[in-house]
């Protein structure tokens, strides 16, 4: 890769920042701001939580992992 190949990925890492998930994600609110959301090993909601996603909320789960809900999931999304 030349030298603007890796300036432009370093620009990219910048300009989009990501939040990193794990465990568990039980009585959090994902706003768009946090996008896009890294899934990096399995999450879940506890029973008896409440979790909630804003509308345009971006989720990428890496190779191999998972969401398993026991609470309450709830997704503001738009139609």
């Amino acid at each position: 890769m030349n030298k603007n190949g890796i300036l432009v990925l370093l620009l990219a890492a910048q300009v989009f920042p990501q939040t990193a998930l794990r465990g568990d994600i039980s009585e959090n609110s994902f706003p768009v701001e946090g996008n896009p959301y890294i899934v990096e090993e399995d999450i879940f909601i506890s029973e008896g939580k409440i979790t909630e996603i804003d509308a345009g909320c971006i989720f990428l789960f890496t190779p191999f992992t998972g969401l398993t809900v026991e609470g309450d999931f709830l997704i503001n999304g738009t139609p």
